[in-house]
C-alpha cells in the first residue's frame, strides 16, 4: 500500500517543504490536516515524519474533508480572523521607457506624444510574492494615455511565483483577467488619470479602475480557473 502512494506522498512532502523555505524564521507552530486525503494514516504519519520536528503540534480536525468549507463560511462571517501572506506575484501589463542593454528590440515602440521609445508588456507589480497581505488591504497604481485622443485604456491581470518579473509575457507568467475603462471626450487629452486597485485578502481579488476626474468606475474580480491553477502548481 505504501509503495502505491509513495509518489503522492513524496510530490506533497516536497510542497510543504517548500512552504517551510518560504517561512524563513518565522517558523510555523501547529499544522493542520485537512481536505479528505489527510484521513489517510498512510499521509498522517508520513508527515509526522517529516515536520514532527518543525512544530509544536500537528492537528486533524474531527472532520477533516468538511474543514475547507466550513473555514470558508467562517471567514465569510468574520473576515478579520486573519491576515494572508501572498504566495504569488500579482500584477498588471503596462508600458515604460525602454531601457537599452535590458529590453529586448521586439518589445520597443516609438510613442510620438512623449518623444520617446517605451516598452511594452512591462509588469507592474502590486504585491509581490511572500508580502503579509491584511483583509481589505488594497494597493493603487496609477495610470496615463500614450495618446492625446485615446478613448479607452484596457489592462490585464497577471500572476506568477516569481518575485521580480518583468514582463507579462515571460515564462511563468499567467493571466488573470481584464477591464477596459473608457472615455467619451478626449479635451483632456493626456491628463486622464486612472487609479487601478487591487483589493487582497479576501476570497477573491477585487480590481477597480477609477476615472480620477469623472469618478466613473469599472469593476471586477480575479480567480483562478483550474488551468490557471494548475500551470502556476506545475511550474
Amino acid at each position: 500500500m505504501q509503495q502505491i502512494f509513495k509518489s503522492t506522498l513524496d510530490g506533497l512532502v516536497q510542497e510543504v517543504h517548500k512552504q517551510f523555505e518560504k517561512l524563513g524564521n518565522k517558523g510555523c507552530d501547529i499544522m493542520y490536516l485537512v481536505g479528505g486525503f489527510s484521513t489517510s494514516p498512510l499521509l498522517q504519519e508520513r508527515l509526522r515524519q517529516e515536520f514532527g520536528n518543525k512544530v509544536k503540534k500537528i492537528v486533524i480536525p474531527s472532520a477533516p474533508g468538511a474543514a475547507i468549507v466550513e473555514g470558508a463560511v467562517a471567514f465569510g462571517i468574520d473576515p478579520s480572523i486573519r491576515s494572508r501572506v501572498s504566495r504569488l506575484t500579482y500584477g498588471a501589463d503596462s508600458s515604460r521607457e525602454f531601457e537599452t542593454g535590458k529590453d529586448p528590440v521586439g518589445k520597443k515602440f516609438w510613442a510620438e506624444e512623449f518623444k520617446k521609445h517605451y516598452c511594452n508588456h512591462r509588469f507592474t507589480v502590486f504585491v509581490e510574492a511572500g508580502d503579509e497581505i491584511g483583509v481589505d488591504e488594497s494597493v493603487t497604481r496609477i495610470y496615463q494615455p500614450l495618446e492625446k485622443n485615446q478613448k479607452e485604456m484596457p489592462f490585464k491581470f497577471y500572476a506568477t511565483k516569481k518575485l521580480h518579473p518583468r514582463y507579462t509575457d515571460e515564462e511563468g507568467v499567467t493571466e488573470m483577467g481584464e477591464l477596459t475603462i473608457e472615455r467619451s471626450d478626449t479635451s483632456s487629452g493626456l491628463d486622464w488619470k486612472v487609479e487601478v486597485t487591487m483589493y487582497f485578502g479576501r476570497t477573491e481579488i477585487q480590481v477597480t479602475a477609477k476615472d480620477v476626474k469623472t469618478g466613473k468606475t469599472e469593476k471586477t474580480s480575479l480567480r483562478f480557473s483550474s488551468t490557471y491553477s494548475r500551470e502556476l502548481i506545475e511550474e
